[in-house]
């Protein structure tokens, strides 16, 4: 049995006895905490229930850390310690999208790289207390800025790792996923004297947001600054005077993801190859799978890279069973984002590798849960876990950023596909009750508590998931539906 495999029958067999009002419910992956637990009866008069080493790691288990220094942004940290680690070894933090926890990221693939090639993982953990969908604050600047917050935080992290085991200084990354694709590139500009490069999937450019208000225009793609323009923004996180190299940063996005727009990954190229002195035009471009690889080189040195998801929405690529497990937010595309990322950092040797073939993508959704999340402006996905979180509305989160609302227009690229001005119309309307329409196929449910329904296509929120609430959809092409009847567009 292995080391993760025991902490879970662990955790399944215990149950916390200081829960505080308020506190999150347990997933069914999240681990023991280092607290006071009680047994469960089952079957016996009792039973033993270990209790975790609240500041030390066990090697191949994923432990939580309750004391690792200062922390003003509030955050909880879990540490996967390798069964061989290199001395000195590598440090990789790996931040999770909202909605989601440390177990969640993990599940991509870093814990499983990091035995193969003997390094360090950091896995910081956002709170509801924090933010109502768990989301990083990659859009408040107090969270950003260096010495300030969660980046702070995150910073603390990784200077207690280095107190206590064999750690190279001089490799150190960050990678993330979602609003953790947002907080990575926000670490790298605050800290480049400790990170040496990062990556971001479906992430955005640091200083995009100054608040929850204007994230709307960040997630959605509105932003476009000119190179100089973001890499100023991001020098300001930064420490004064810095003049040292800046980190690289791999750039990973979906061509379909409705959550976090396209536009942001070319952002994110333009700022970082700004801040690396070179040309934002790719040196090298190639073809992995059925991935798009480009390069942005300094000398022989690769600055900046970026991979392209064709039809992916919004979910990290995995390449199982070798690399990363299906579920919320993760999409077999026949190449692992951590492996690959790990391979930009400099810890795993060799040319990118797949499983060859063409992997296929669901462009409407991008998630393999084994249902539909949806991929909807309001985004009020589940991100694998029961307990409903309200990623939209209430919490004013999506599952990846922050929610841009109902009233977000398609994407122009998806709207018309093959049409011919001259062609009589094959748009089909359907008028029934939300209810309906989710039974039938044309919506899935999604929002607070999967209490209402996202148009399959367009992703725009039809309102609560009842049999009195009507919509009329328009269908064109066949298989996709927006809001509104034939010819509203």
């Amino acid at each position: 049995m292995s080391g993760r495999e025991r902490i879970e029958l662990r955790a399944n067999a215990c149950v916390e006895s200081d829960r505080r009002p308020g506190s999150q419910a347990p997933t069914p992956r999240r681990y023991a905490r280092p607290l006071t637990i009680a047994c469960l009866i089952v079957g016996v008069i009792a039973c033993a229930c270990a209790t975790e080493e609240a500041s030390g790691s066990s090697s191949g288990e994923l432990t939580e850390v309750s004391s690792f220094g200062s922390n003003p942004g509030g955050l909880r940290m879990w540490l996967y310690a390798p069964a061989r680690p290199a001395s000195p070894a590598a440090v990789v933090v790996a931040l999770h999208g909202c909605t989601q926890s440390a177990a969640d990221i993990e599940r991509t693939g870093w814990s499983t790289i990091a035995d193969q090639a003997g390094f360090y993982v950091i896995y910081p953990q956002q709170t509801s207390s924090n933010n109502g969908a768990s989301c990083f604050r990659w859009f408040e600047p107090a969270h950003v800025r260096r010495g300030s917050g969660e980046v702070a935080s995150i910073a603390s992290m990784v200077s207690h790792v280095k107190s206590r085991f064999a750690i190279d200084d001089a490799r150190v990354f960050a990678a993330g996923f979602s609003a953790g694709g947002g907080m990575a590139p926000a670490l790298l500009a605050a800290y480049p004297d400790v990170f040496a490069a990062g990556a971001a999937h479906s992430g955005l450019p640091v200083g995009c947001a100054t608040g929850v208000s204007n994230a709307f225009d960040c997630q959605n793609g509105n932003v476009d600054r000119s190179g100089s323009d973001w890499a100023a923004r991001a020098r300001a996180n930064g420490p004064s005077g810095w003049a040292g190299p800046w980190p690289r940063l791999s750039v990973w996005q979906g061509t379909s993801d409705f959550t976090v727009r396209p536009r942001n990954a070319e952002e994110l190229v333009e700022q970082f190859t700004s801040l690396n002195g070179i040309d934002a035009m790719p040196d090298e471009s190639a073809t992995v799978a059925a991935l798009v690889r480009t390069r942005h080189l300094d000398g022989a040195s690769v600055r900046v890279e970026s991979w392209t998801l064709p039809g992916a929405g919004h979910a990290v690529a995995i390449d199982p069973p070798s690399c990363g497990a299906t579920g919320a937010f993760a999409v077999d595309v026949d190449v692992c984002a951590a492996r690959e990322q790990a391979r930009f950092f400099g810890l795993l040797e060799g040319t990118p590798s797949s499983d060859g073939g063409v992997p296929s993508v669901d462009a409407s959704v991008g998630v393999d849960a084994g249902r539909d999340a949806g991929a909807g402006r309001d985004a009020g996905v589940d991100a694998g876990r029961d307990a409903g979180v309200d990623a939209g509305r209430d919490a004013g989160v999506d599952a990846g950023l922050v929610d841009s609302g109902t009233d977000s227009v398609r994407d122009a690229a998806s709207a018309d596909a093959g049409s011919d001005a001259n062609a009589p119309s094959t748009c089909v309307e359907h008028t029934s009750s939300n209810y309906a329409h989710e039974r039938a196929g044309r919506g899935t449910r999604c929002g607070s508590f999967r209490s209402y329904v996202c148009a399959n296509g367009s992703g725009e929120s039809m309102g609560l998931w009842n049999t009195f609430a009507t919509t009329t959809l328009r269908e064109e092409p066949s298989g996709y539906f927006a809001i509104g009847p034939c010819g509203s567009r």
